[in-house]
């Protein structure tokens, strides 16, 4: 342990990408490439579900219309139209 900082004099080596990679750095012989890992895209489609106002903004989701308000107060003619429909 240092005395400036108090931290150890070796700190962790880096993780891969996700599983398979961190695995690979591991095991000789295994190609992080030939194998898909599920775990980032059940990561992303839950993220998706918990903050779905961020991503509608950063364009990853479309409003549901059931999600939708108008951001603006309608008119009378928008709102007879949309009632028609």
């Amino acid at each position: 342990m240092s005395k400036e900082t108090g931290a150890q004099g070796r700190s962790k080596p880096a993780r891969g990408r996700h599983d398979v990679a961190t695995l690979a750095q591991r095991v000789s012989g295994l190609d992080a490439e030939r194998y898909f890992d599920a775990q980032a895209q059940i990561e992303y489609r839950g993220a998706l579900d918990r903050w779905p106002v961020l991503a509608r903004l950063m364009n990853l989701a479309q409003a549901s219309p059931e999600q939708h308000t108008p951001a603006v107060a309608e008119t009378e003619d928008e709102r007879a139209d949309r009632m028609l429909r």
